[in-house]
């Protein structure tokens, strides 16, 4: 489009095919034939097939669409030293494997059976330190609840770790 004419950058989401969103920014003129712009993308499905292109003020695609894929993984571990290696390793397995979007947490208090994640989810209690991976870092947060990590963010699964003296305990699950 020429210099002051106004476009819109559209993002569609697919699943399986069918169309599932569609982000569109507002407005935008093109300045001195350059401009940038991005679209907060919040996927919830693991593999997203999307589709980006440029609309001109009257309906018309001025850029050709886009195609590519998106792999997402957003994990969150509840355990004990067992969960803590394994959010290193899930990390080192997803980026290897060419994952765009990896985020990992793992909410951590060492030797920790299901029983103790039961009692401190019920208080609310403040005995935990919050990993988390993102972007290849790792931040820590001392002193966390579990609740604080599960709504830091849209977390596609979550799993608890026992300690290891009550694994293989059926009457230890039930708590």
């Amino acid at each position: 489009t020429e210099p002051g004419k106004g476009y819109y950058v559209v993002l569609e989401s697919y699943e399986n095919g069918e169309l599932i969103k569609t982000e569109k920014t507002e407005k935008r003129t093109l300045d001195n034939g350059k401009n940038t712009f991005s679209i907060p993308f919040n996927p919830s499905y693991a593999i997203q097939n999307v589709k980006v292109y440029v609309v001109a003020e009257d309906g018309t695609i001025i850029c050709e669409p886009i195609e590519d894929t998106i792999k997402t993984l957003k994990h969150l571990f509840i355990g004990n030293s067992f969960s803590n290696n394994a959010r290193k390793r899930l990390w080192e397995i997803a980026n290897s494997a060419g994952f765009d979007i990896i985020k990992i947490g793992n909410i951590y208090k060492g030797g920790c059976s299901l029983q103790t994640h039961s009692e401190y989810a019920a208080d609310n209690t403040a005995g935990y330190t919050y990993y988390k991976i993102e972007d290849g870092s790792t931040r820590s947060y001392a002193d966390s609840t579990m609740l604080r990590g599960i709504l830091d963010e849209d977390w596609m699964t979550i799993s608890f770790q026992q300690a290891s003296t009550d694994s293989g305990k059926p009457e230890t699950i039930n708590t």
